[in-house]
């Protein structure tokens, strides 16, 4: 990842199949697994209004369950 953009840790889990053709994708593109798993999910959040709709759902979601989240930031 190329810029300097704030991370979070964030544990994924995929069956053998999927991570050994992730693993040989980056040894043969040079890049990291996780700049190609990155760059998959901004463009999948990307594409065809994806973004504003993945938005919309968190706003919903982050409002509904506001007491709980604002707790949770501060563990």
């Amino acid at each position: 990842m190329a810029d300097n953009k704030e991370v979070q840790k964030f544990v994924l889990r995929l069956p053998t199949d999927e991570h050994e053709g992730l693993k040989i994708m980056a040894s043969v593109t040079g890049q990291s697994m996780n700049d190609l798993v990155v760059r998959a999910i901004r463009e999948f959040l990307a594409g065809s209004g994806k973004r504003e709709e993945f938005e919309k759902i968190l706003t919903k979601v982050g409002d509904r369950h506001r007491l709980v989240l604002d707790k949770l930031a501060h563990l």
